[in-house]
C-alpha cells in the first residue's frame, strides 16, 4: 500500500513553511520583493535538518523581524509537529 505525503501549514510562520506527515520541512513557493521593485519567484524546497548535542533533529527557519530584516529561529522538529493539529492528534 502506497502512503501518501500530507502536507501542513505551520502556525506563525506566515505560510512560509510547511511539515509533512512524513516529518520532512518545506520552505512554500512564494513572491520576493526587493525595495528595488524587483520581484523574483522562490520554488518550494525542502529543507535539511541536523541533529543537536541530545540527537534531536532540528531544522532552522526564518522570519521578518520587527526591523524589517530576517530573524533566524531554530525549531526542534516534535515542538513544530505540536503546534500543528493534524500531526499532535496522529501521535496520540
Amino acid at each position: 500500500m502506497m502512503s501518501f505525503e500530507i502536507w501542513h501549514k505551520i502556525p506563525g510562520y506566515e505560510g512560509r513553511y510547511s511539515m509533512s506527515s512524513d516529518d520532512r520541512i518545506r520552505s512554500n513557493r512564494r513572491t520576493l520583493k526587493y525595495k528595488t521593485g524587483y520581484k523574483r519567484e522562490v520554488e518550494d524546497r525542502i529543507l535539511s535538518t541536523r541533529k543537536n548535542n541530545r540527537n534531536i533533529p532540528m531544522v532552522d527557519l526564518y522570519l521578518r523581524s520587527d526591523e524589517g530584516g530576517l530573524k533566524k529561529v531554530t525549531r526542534s522538529l516534535n515542538v513544530l509537529r505540536c503546534s500543528i493539529p493534524q500531526l499532535r492528534d496522529n501521535e496520540l
